[in-house]
């Protein structure tokens, strides 16, 4: 199976404490699991809604 999912968290350890919980619950059927971080308390950092809408009048 393949699988996507989006995890906000307010620190380091809600999220390290998510993939504790993954591992623990999905095993042994987890078995490849890859993940990134992506700080957002940037102030040039440019956030748009989460939208396909873009995709449609993008050419």
């Amino acid at each position: 199976m393949n699988s996507m999912m989006l995890s906000l968290h307010e620190n380091y350890a809600g999220y390290a404490n998510l993939l504790t919980e993954l591992k623990h619950d999905w095993q042994p059927n987890l078995t490849n699991l890859q993940n990134f971080i992506i700080v957002l308390d940037k102030p040039d950092l440019a956030i748009r809604d989460f939208s396909f809408r873009h995709l449609l009048t993008d050419k």
